[in-house]
């Protein structure tokens, strides 16, 4: 079975290297998204927390059909997950970045690519981050990860 056209964010390292490496060959085509270059599919150079090149990434695809957009990366506060984070010490710039990254760069990317997606008959978005929000509810302390993971299930 192959896949249509799928959109990775994420695809240079973790889960979404693994997944573009699953659907390298079942794809109509792979284009991966990443500051990092990607090993699968159809690169593209983006950093998800500047406007401008998220533009551009929306231009680059054109007006091709996306069927699936996945957005697989993220980030996390310094030492999140560690008896040494302390929300009381997270800098200014690095609550930003996380919420950058995991919060308004999906938005943003999605925005850009809906009319991509509407040329699909069955377009499909998977966030990866709507899944770990309810794992950190139950004691997280991780203030800007678990706000970002929190948005993004609205």
């Amino acid at each position: 079975m192959k896949y249509g056209r799928i959109v990775i964010f994420g695809g240079s390292s973790g889960i979404g290297l693994a997944t573009a490496e699953y659907l390298k060959d079942k794809c109509e085509e792979l284009i991966t998204l990443s500051r990092r270059t990607a090993p699968f599919g159809n690169w593209i150079k983006i950093d998800i927390t500047n406007p401008t090149e998220i533009e551009n990434t929306a231009r680059e695809i054109g007006n091709k059909r996306i069927d699936g957009l996945l957005y697989l990366g993220g980030t996390w506060e310094e030492h999140a997950f560690t008896d040494e984070y302390s929300f009381e010490n997270c800098s200014d710039r690095d609550l930003q970045n996380v919420l950058d990254v995991n919060l308004l760069g999906p938005m943003r990317l999605i925005q850009k690519l809906l009319p991509n997606l509407r040329l699909s008959e069955n377009p499909k978005i998977i966030i990866t981050g709507v899944a770990i929000a309810d794992l950190s509810l139950g004691g997280g302390k991780e203030m800007a990860n678990t706000s970002s993971m929190i948005g993004l299930k609205v």
